[in-house]
């Protein structure tokens, strides 16, 4: 009994861990489905991934911007709030795992199980505004504009062939890099006594060989192998590597950081700043890709890190909105971010170096000269950007910012020598050190918009060349950085350009929608030094087209301002804060048919229809329109009716029909109605009879007429009763076709006579007209007939011999034919 007790014990609980083991996931699940949904709709959410169910991706979810704050512990705390109920929902959905959390962006890298969440389910929580995958990041250097050329963003550029320097005119007598001379920077060094010492410079690359001599990277521990403060790297969801230590398997990162930070120890001055506190934060591979993740980590860390200029030779072939946000928060916190424009020729770009906020960097060789593979193109923010593009940007802008020495540029080799490499990553560290060596010269400590001012303001281009120094085209930018005149620039603010317009001009005062309009403004500069004025031209306060001019001291200069005006209105018009004027846009003659409408339905053949048109203009300019009859879709009839602005206009198309049959009518398409087209009314006088042959004076005649209608349509038949030459009466009588139909002519005569009378010229007979016997009075009616009361007294006079026999016949004969009595 014990025994069995016992076995029953074991099988209940045996079955109530299978129940918890079955029950649990479905507990789970059905919780997860139900966590933190947003109000939102699929809709609202941007999905940018393409995948198949069933594969396991690694994916970046965006929430909802942040206030701005300069206080990163602040934006930390708003980032984890607003993240907060994504991680929620990961933490109780199976197949959902939070890999890595960014400040500097609001996102949350995840990987997903698609085969066990959805996509669309993840867009349901509260605060997520978008999906996107962990895309490739790439580095930016050229072997051969041909070999970039054909690379999708997706794949590896491929690097250079390392080549020696020993007998290469990229190292000047002076035993400087020709980039360094092209720039200014031993002129810095003299002058200023400066190498950019203090400055905190962050590259975020595939990493750096620390045991060449001419490198030396920043730690906040000098004896810890692992550089803190100074070295990071980043695996592909962008963790911070534990115990790393500072490494470049692939060599790029070196060589770019040669060129921000080399010092001379191979005998050539290398590096644009060998002073600056140099970091390196390892966000690419050893095959030279990384990811989204890695480059937004590497931002993170550069500016928590408290860096002054970041530099990244590194793209993605696209619009990249990912890094908007980042660059942004950059600046914000004071760090100015600079990127190569891409390798792919002139009319491409690339990010982050095509972010309107970041500094961006094309390539010249030892002459001065554009590089073939330097990008470079004219962007519309809309069409590029859509709705992530910040509303204070421009409408259009150009890329790159500026341009510096990207062509066989010698720095640190993989293999420890100095070897040339070409592409805009090796134009970019010469700007990063620019940079450091602004900051270090001057005493003030300037914000990136100061920075990057000076270095756009001062640039040059060869004499050449048909743009102007300073204002923006898509092969040099601005010109190629000058960083001795930007350190003046920045040191004597008493030499500087003032501006004033003092004229502008509107072509016109009116035109019609989709017209493009030219703003022409004339520039003064009145300050002691030349500079650029950017004009924007403003439309009802809002900034539509900008355009920079070139305007040396103490002259004038004039540009020209276009913008397409699509809607009507009346628009104040101004450069800046200068009034142009009103314009007033009208809206184009727009003339249609409102509406078409047949007069008749129904006709015989050989008369017209007439269809009524109606034609209205909403333009607000006079206009004309062609209008065309169609009948069973041919044109039988036109006409060209002018309609004035915001009215309606009404005409009439008419066509005559021979053909029996059905048409159908429409005017320009619009149908009227179904016209009926019969044979024509065939009408024939087929009986007239006079009633009577004798009447007395005043007494009526009536002639009876039926007319035959043998036509197709209803006839209208006009019978005249004739005397002679004399059309005595007339009335019209209406006979539908097919049919027959009647009516009596009536007439009568004041004088006594007889009467040939004829219907249409048809003889109907002959009438007397005659007055009553005398002797017959006492026995006629007033119309001279006899009655029964007459006949009685005709009879009683007889027999009593008043009335002869004859006399009585003619009473009795009256009275039985209805006659008057006229003899």
């Amino acid at each position: 009994m014990l025994l069995n007790r016992s076995l029953l014990l074991s099988v209940f609980l045996i079955g109530l861990l299978v129940f918890s083991l079955v029950a649990s996931p479905v507990v789970g699940a059905s919780f997860a489905s139900n966590f933190s949904q947003s109000p939102h709709t699929d809709s609202d959410v941007e999905i940018s991934v393409s995948s198949d169910s069933g594969e396991t991706l690694d994916l970046l979810i965006y929430l909802e911007d942040l206030p701005s704050s300069t206080n990163i512990t602040t934006r930390k705390h708003q980032a984890a709030h607003a993240q907060s109920a994504l991680l929620k929902f990961a933490n109780h959905t199976q197949g959902l795992t939070v890999k890595n959390r960014f400040w500097i962006s609001n996102a949350v890298l995840v990987t997903v199980d698609t085969e066990r969440v959805s996509l669309e389910s993840i867009s349901h929580v509260e605060g997520v505004e978008r999906i996107q995958s962990n895309v490739e990041v790439t580095a930016n250097n050229v072997s051969a504009f041909s070999d970039t050329n054909s690379s999708s963003s997706s794949s590896v550029v491929s690097p250079v062939t390392e080549s020696s320097v020993a007998s290469s005119s990229s190292v000047t007598s002076n035993n400087t890099t020709y980039g360094l001379s092209l720039i200014g920077a031993p002129t810095v060094w003299e002058t200023y006594d400066t190498q950019g010492d203090g400055i905190r410079v962050a590259v975020l690359d595939s990493g750096v060989d620390v045991s060449h001599p001419a490198l030396s990277l920043y730690s906040s521990d000098p004896d810890d192998p692992t550089y803190p403060g100074g070295w990071a790297e980043f695996d592909e969801n962008g963790t911070q590597v534990t115990g790393s230590r500072p490494s470049d398997a692939f060599g790029h990162g070196t060589h770019v950081s040669g060129t921000v930070a080399g010092g001379s120890a191979n005998g050539t001055h290398i590096g644009v700043a060998p002073n600056v506190s140099l970091m390196h934060g390892q966000i690419l591979g050893p095959d030279g890709t990384g990811t989204l993740a890695q480059a937004l980590a590497g931002i993170e860390w550069a500016v928590e890190n408290d860096a002054d200029v970041i530099g990244m030779s590194v793209g993605v072939e696209t619009y990249e909105s990912e890094f908007i946000d980042p660059i942004r928060v950059a600046r914000e916190h004071g760090t100015v971010v600079v990127a190569s424009i891409g390798n792919y020729g002139a009319g491409s770009s690339e990010s982050p170096g095509n972010v309107y906020d970041v500094y961006s960097v094309g390539a010249v060789d030892a002459n001065a000269s554009v590089a073939e593979f330097s990008s470079g193109e004219s962007i519309n923010t809309t069409t590029a950007w859509g709705t992530t593009a910040p509303p204070e940007w421009p409408a259009s802008y150009v890329v790159p910012s500026v341009t510096a020495p990207g062509v066989n540029v010698v720095s640190i080799g993989s293999d420890g020598s100095l070897t040339s490499r070409s592409g805009t990553s090796m134009a970019v560290p010469h700007v990063v050190g620019a940079m450091a060596l602004l900051q270090a010269a001057t005493p003030v400590d300037h914000s990136p918009s100061n920075l990057t001012e000076a270095l756009t303001e001062t640039a040059r281009k060869p004499d050449s060349w048909p743009v102007a120094d300073g204002k923006r085209d898509t092969r040099y930018g601005a010109g190629i950085i000058d960083i001795p005149a930007a350190i003046t620039y920045l040191t004597e603010p008493s030499a500087t350009p003032e501006f004033e317009v003092r004229s502008t001009a509107l072509n016109t005062t009116s035109v019609l929608e989709g017209d493009r309009v030219a703003v022409t403004a004339e520039i003064e500069n009145t300050g002691t030094s030349e500079g650029t004025y950017t004009a924007g031209l403003r439309v009802n306060g809002t900034v539509v087209a900008t355009d920079s001019v070139r305007v040396p001291a103490n002259e004038t200069a004039s540009l020209t301002m276009t913008h397409r005006f699509d809607q009507r209105g009346d628009y104040q018009l101004a450069v800046n804060d200068t009034l142009v004027g009103t314009l007033r846009v009208d809206r184009p003659a727009q003339v249609s048919v409102r509406n078409v409408s047949l007069t008749s339905d129904r006709i015989s053949a050989n008369e017209s229809a007439n269809v009524s048109v109606t034609l209205e203009n909403t333009g607000d300019r006079s206009g004309s329109q062609s209008v065309a009859l169609l009948a069973n879709e041919t044109v039988v009839s036109t006409r060209t009716v002018d309609v004035p602005p915001r009215d309606t206009v009404q005409t009439t198309l008419s066509s005559r029909f021979s053909d029996v049959g059905h048409y159908i009518l429409a005017v320009n398409n619009v149908t009227a109605g179904e016209l009926t087209v019969t044979r024509p009314a065939n009408l024939t006088l087929t009986e007239a009879t006079l009633e009577t042959t004798r009447v007395s004076p005043d007494q009526s005649v009536n002639v009876s007429v039926t007319v035959s209608n043998t036509g197709g349509t209803t006839g209208m038949y006009t019978a005249d009763l004739e005397w002679g030459d004399i059309t005595l009466t007339t009335t019209q009588l209406s006979v539908p076709a097919g049919a027959t139909n009647s009516t009596i002519l009536q007439i009568s005569f004041a004088r006594d006579g007889t009467y040939d009378l004829a219907v249409n010229g048809v003889n109907v007979g002959e009438v007397t007209v005659t007055d009553t016997a005398a002797w017959a009075t006492p026995y006629v009616t007033a119309d001279g007939r006899v009655d029964a009361s007459g006949l009685n007294t005709a009879i009683k006079d007889y027999l009593q011999g008043e009335l002869s026999a004859p006399r009585l016949n003619t009473v009795i004969r009256a009275y039985l034919s209805g006659q008057p009595v006229l003899e």
